[in-house]
């Protein structure tokens, strides 16, 4: 009986297909991210051909029946109605890449006119992660932000408090906590926390590692007067950004850098350091 009977497999080798099969499932479902967004999920514009074969997780492409220019308008307004806020990245104004984002997840979109058909374009969606998230406040305007360092910088259409408000309520919501002077003493020896801004105030941020969110380096978040308000009036000027380079070389406040911004041209930051979003932030209000 050495042997095996005929139509009868030893229970070990019958076995192992089948625990192979559950050990290769079972990453797949812990895989779950929300951090990306599933892109067959998006909306799509009317008349949407989508390009099975060239679909991947995290990206997809279609075309459909309008000229370039007209595509990228109207899918500005689609996926805005979806809830989903374009921005800039710093240094990045003149690209013809848009760039969303919808709460902790990124959205890159580009366009090509159709092969051969100057009366066709072909959308590209493309799933991206927000590793340094901050909110935005709600119809902000003129918007940059970089989603890896963290910065941002945009135009808020409420006053000073009721902005100061939002970041302290949606900046909690979302991890970070206000960076105590005990902590930055021991990682910083020389940092200041206590200056005094002129009509203004300043708060740091910081935020630990967690599911979807890489540690940052602290953020700096400081309030001060609007100084055009008759091209703004009753709105705030904001400018968050990693405020780590600014601990460790003891740079001036950047109270100064957020009043260059305001001076600028659109979507245009103060200083070279401010558009890399690497030292200071500003939020400045009527």
């Amino acid at each position: 009986m050495l042997g095996t009977s005929r139509g009868i497999i030893p229970a070990g080798k019958r076995l192992l297909p089948l625990i192979l099969l559950m050990a290769a499932s079972a990453p797949i479902a812990a895989r779950a991210d929300d951090g990306l967004v599933g892109v067959r999920t998006l909306p799509r514009l009317e008349g949407a051909v989508e390009e099975i074969a060239r679909t991947e997780p995290h990206s997809l492409r279609y075309g459909v029946p309008t000229v370039v220019a007209i595509t990228t308008d109207a899918t500005k307004k689609l996926l805005a109605a979806n809830g989903w806020v374009p921005y800039l990245r710093p240094l990045d104004e003149k690209s013809a890449t848009l760039t969303f984002k919808k709460a902790q997840q990124g959205l890159y979109v580009s366009f090509t006119q159709g092969l051969g058909r100057p009366d066709q374009s072909v959308v590209y969606y493309s799933s991206e992660r927000v590793t340094a998230n901050v909110p935005f406040p709600p119809d902000a305007t003129e918007i940059v932000f970089d989603e890896n360092r963290p910065y941002l910088g945009c135009i808020a259409p409420v006053a000073l408090d009721a902005t100061l408000d939002f970041f302290r309520k949606e900046l909690a919501a979302i991890g970070w906590q206000p960076l105590t002077a005990a902590d930055a003493a021991g990682h910083w020896p020389n940092a200041t926390l206590n200056e005094t801004i002129e009509n203004g105030a300043r708060a740091y941020y910081t935020h630990a590692d967690s599911e979807g969110f890489y540690r940052q380096k602290p953020i700096m978040l400081t309030p001060d007067r609007w100084q055009d308000r008759r091209r703004y009036p009753g709105r705030t000027l904001c400018v968050a950004a990693n405020a780590g380079g600014r601990f460790r070389d003891r740079r001036p406040a950047a109270a100064e850098a957020g009043q260059g911004l305001a001076r600028r041209r659109r979507f245009q930051l103060g200083s070279p350091q401010d558009r890399r979003g690497r030292d200071g932030g500003t939020c400045s209000g009527a």
